[in-house]
């Protein structure tokens, strides 16, 4: 493939897969949350395929030699994006509750500071 080639225009194929309902509750929900707050929704098929771009992204680090099973193979595939994925890009719990905490205090502060500005007039 050329690598200038968008991948929206390669030849696609069609695959027809079982999945269990919570599964596809799982692919409709990303569907409509995207509807709801980008006003855009991707099907199904679509969602799937932006996930298999994510593992072709990191195929080189997923060793699928010696898999036996499913479950072997959803190890070998979290381990690949873990060893990718930076450390700590989600805040911990104390450090929402500390922003959140910060972002109270400078309220309160401005709050009082307009106060005090309309009692001088």
């Amino acid at each position: 493939m050329d690598k200038t080639q968008n991948r929206d225009t390669q030849l696609k194929q069609k695959v027809v897969t079982l999945l269990t309902r919570q599964q596809i509750d799982f692919l409709d929900k990303i569907g409509k949350d995207m509807l709801f707050f980008g006003g855009r929704k991707l099907s199904r098929g679509k969602i799937i395929s932006i996930l298999v771009d994510i593992l072709l992204e990191h195929k080189d680090g997923i060793d699928t030699k010696r898999v036996k099973n499913s479950m072997e193979l959803k190890e070998k595939v979290l381990q690949a994006i873990k060893k990718t994925q930076p450390r700590n890009e989600f805040p911990t719990p104390y450090e929402i509750f500390t922003v959140k905490e910060e972002h109270n205090k400078e309220e309160s502060s401005k709050s009082q500071l307009n106060k005090n500005q309309e009692a001088g007039r």
